[in-house]
């Protein structure tokens, strides 16, 4: 009974696999995005920061 879904879902991942993929890519852009913008705030925060002691 463990495998059936399992194989149903092989027998989907053709059909699926594509969009999946582009979702990967999509949402690791986004959080790559999110990540440099973080980096970028700490960076200027940084050096103000050390400007204005």
């Amino acid at each position: 009974m463990v495998g059936f879904p399992f194989a149903l879902s092989q027998l989907s991942l053709t059909r699926l696999e594509l969009s999946d993929v582009i979702g990967l890519i999509r949402t690791n852009m986004v959080l790559g995005d999110f990540t440099a913008g973080l980096r970028g705030i700490a960076r200027v925060y940084i050096i103000y920061g050390s400007r204005l002691d």
